[in-house]
């Protein structure tokens, strides 16, 4: 089966968003040292209450590190294909 033949037919084909909500705030809520460690919980989470899934992008972007240099963002990005 292709991404192409994946149909939203009803409410139940979707993912609650109101979940990933929780889930993102949860882990926002405590505190981690890096971001790719905060990534990969919550990447891990949602895979776990969504084992359907078949792709997973996250982007958790940092205002302004705590850097040696003057630096407008700090980014890490977490994408997975599940369907292969």
């Amino acid at each position: 089966m292709g991404i192409n033949d994946l149909h939203v037919h009803t409410i139940d084909d979707t993912i609650d968003y109101n979940a990933l909500l929780t889930i993102i705030k949860k882990h926002f809520n405590q505190q981690t040292p890096l971001l790719e460690t905060l990534a990969q919980q919550i990447e891990m989470e949602i895979k776990q209450l969504f084992p359907a899934i078949l792709y997973f992008y996250l982007s958790i972007k940092k205002k302004y590190p705590a850097l040696a240099a003057q630096i407008e963002s700090s980014e890490i990005i977490i994408e997975k294909n599940y369907a292969n």
